[in-house]
């Protein structure tokens, strides 16, 4: 696997790929991949070693197995956390990011106005005149 399609089992020169694993670099790459919910078999391949190995190496490593611990969930809700916590202290951009999101109908561009939801014309007519066309 290339290093462009996220495997670097070839691209190293170092003597023990543990070496590169355990760099900040490295890490940052595990814990992205944990993160974003790669399967732990698939971070193995990635790494150039079995799931076997992998877990010898979380045993082993513990900054390495820190980094295998992000769960998808979890980094969501960090992120919500920390932009809900962002929209209540007065952060504009947050406040109308939060509210289009949570609030869409409320809180498009583009509300829907009334007459759009009318109808025809004769509809439209009828509602505002009380007479029946």
């Amino acid at each position: 696997m290339s290093a462009s399609k996220g495997g670097f089992a070839g691209a190293m020169d170092l003597t023990k790929k543990t070496d590169y694993w355990c760099t900040g670099e490295g890490l940052a790459l595990l814990q992205g991949w944990a993160r974003n919910g790669v399967p732990e078999k698939d971070i193995a391949a990635r790494c150039g070693v079995s799931a076997a190995q992998l877990r010898r190496w979380r045993a082993q490593y513990p900054e390495m197995d820190q980094a295998l611990r992000q769960n998808p969930d979890a980094a969501d809700y960090q992120v919500e956390a920390a932009l809900w916590k962002s929209a209540v202290n007065g952060s504009t951009t947050a406040q109308i990011y939060w509210l289009k999101n949570r609030r869409g109908g409320a809180w498009r561009d583009k509300p829907e106005t009334e007459h759009e939801q009318a109808g025809s014309f004769e509809e439209y007519l009828a509602a505002v005149t009380g007479e029946e066309f």
